[in-house]
Parts: structure tokens; sequence; C-alpha cells
């Protein structure tokens, strides 16, 4: 059975704790180590929900009880409107400090599971990390209930309560434009839309049954006219039939119809999108039709574009 952790937020004037990077090398076996890090994320986790960040998670200043499982975070470096995504990934190196440590002289085997966890944590690229310090929370745990139950860690999907609470204000999608590409119709938004559907998988389950949802309602009976411009919406929508023969001309103004559905999924009042353009002068020819016609002011669309094209 899982234990409770009622981590404190933060110092209070007097407590009772070991330094946590004090324990990095500490003869502490996997199952310790992985209360440390559930009790140190549940720290953070309401740290976060007060609208403050710790700043600088600094692993000397950290106190840990191990008797209680509680953690103590510094009190003076947080601060209101810090960005919680820096603790987030200060996290990720403390951790890794915590999972490395050496059993007679050789280094401890850690479970695939908990170092993919370290691992999304330091992604180089922020949309692909944890958004939340409960979410990082979750996995632990569960991680940890695994371990208490079954003995082993088994491998499973990361961040299905990773759902942050505030929607983001917009995304931005950098498009390179390939001078080789620019004979080929629509490219650049092909990849950029490919960017798109990848930050939409590795969201949380909610997230992602959401964009099924949106994409099926969106893309219609015609899905695999996407699919064939954006191959990785078939892990989102599944295969769909070949659309009808037309002539050239019906068959244009129907994928026109289909592409131009299937970008207002993503740019929306809600999540208005900015696709900066890099290298625009050689945008191929349909993506800068395409372009064109839906970000004229004119549409319900909150798709615009930056860079020379």
């Amino acid at each position: 059975m899982t234990r409770n952790f009622p981590s404190v937020l933060q110092q209070p004037a007097s407590c009772w704790g070991e330094p946590l990077d004090s324990l990095f090398d500490a003869p502490l076996d996997l199952l310790e180590r992985l209360r440390v890090s559930v009790a140190l994320c549940a720290a953070l986790g309401r740290l976060h929900q007060r609208g403050l960040a710790q700043g600088e998670l600094d692993p000397a200043q950290v106190l840990v009880n191990l008797a209680t499982d509680q953690v103590w975070l510094p009190r003076a470096p947080a601060q209101p409107h810090a960005d919680a995504l820096d603790d987030l990934e200060r996290l990720g190196f403390v951790l890794h400090e915590l999972f490395t440590w050496r059993v007679s002289s050789r280094l401890a085997e850690v479970p695939a599971a908990v170092q993919a966890i370290v691992a999304k944590l330091q992604a180089s690229d922020r949309e692909y990390r944890y958004q939340t310090a409960i979410g990082v929370e979750s996995d632990l745990r569960r991680c940890l209930t695994m371990l208490q139950t079954l003995g082993r860690i088994e491998r499973f999907r990361l961040g299905a309560q990773d759902c942050p609470e505030r929607a983001r204000p917009g995304q931005v999608v950098v498009a390179r434009c390939d001078r080789y590409k620019s004979g080929i119709p629509h490219a650049v938004l092909a990849d950029a839309f490919q960017i798109l559907l990848h930050r939409a998988l590795n969201g949380c389950e909610a997230d992602v049954t959401g964009w099924r949802q949106t994409l099926r309602a969106a893309v219609g009976e015609h899905g695999q006219l996407m699919v064939d411009l954006v191959p990785g919406l078939e892990l989102l929508i599944g295969q769909k039939p070949r659309p009808s023969r037309l002539p050239p001309a019906e068959a244009r103004q129907r994928f026109s119809a289909v592409f131009g559905a299937f970008a207002a999924a993503f740019a929306c009042p809600e999540r208005p999108m900015l696709i900066v353009l890099e290298d625009g002068q050689w945008l191929d020819a349909a993506s800068a039709a395409f372009l064109e016609k839906f970000t004229s002011p004119s549409l319900r669309f909150t798709l615009s574009v930056s860079g020379p094209w």
C-alpha cells in the first residue's frame, strides 16, 4: 500500500531533516529514493499551485525527513511570477543525482520507467517536458506502487495526469523552408503540422482524447487526404478510406476545404497559432497560396505568420 506524503511547502522556523544532497550517496534503496522523490514533487507542486516558483532548487538547502517522508523547500528563493517550468527542469537534474548511486562500487540499476521520467524532465524542447509537478509526482507514485505491489517497475505511458491548469495563451511553430522541397506542394506546412501533432500526442490522456475528437470532426470522411499530407495524423484518427476520384479542379477545391478545416482545428480563438517561417524565400507555391488565403483578417481564423515570404 502506498504511504501518504504530508510534504510541507517551505521550511518553517524549526524543522528537522537531512540535506537532500547528503542522500545522493547514502545507502538508500530504490524504494526509499522513490519515496523521497514523490515527497519532493508534492512539495514543489503545492508551491506552484500558489502561483510561486522556487527559482533555484538547491539540493543542499532542501531538507528531507526520511522517518516521516516530509520535504521542506528553502523559503527565500520562491518568488511570484517565476517560471515553474524552470523548476521542473532543475528537478530533472536533482532526480538524476538521486537515482544515480553506487552499490558495491557499481552503479545501481535503475528501471527504464524511472529513467524515462528523468529524461522527460530534461528534454531539450520545453513542449515535450512535463508541464506540472503534479504530473511528475503521479508518474513517480505509479512507479512506487508497482515496486511495492509487484516487486518491479514496468514501462507505462508517461504524463497521464500532466495537464496544466491554465491553457497556454498561444502556440508557436518554427518552420524552415527547404530549398530542395520548394517544388513539393505544402511541404513547409506539412512539417509545421507534424510538429503540432507530435506535441498533441505527447500530452496527457485527456488532451490526446480531446485532439482525437476534434480532428476527426474537422476532417470528416476525407481524413485520408490529411493523413497523406501529415502521416502522424493516422496515430490520432486511424486509417480512413480513400476519397473518391474527382476532376482536377474539384479535387483541388475539396483538398483546400479539408486542409482549411484541419488547420482551423489548431488555430482557433482558444488556441491562436503563429507560424514562424525561416528561409521564407524557399517557400513552396502551394503553402504560400494557403497562407495568403487563410491568414486573411476577414476570416474567423487565428493563424498568423512571421518571417519573409
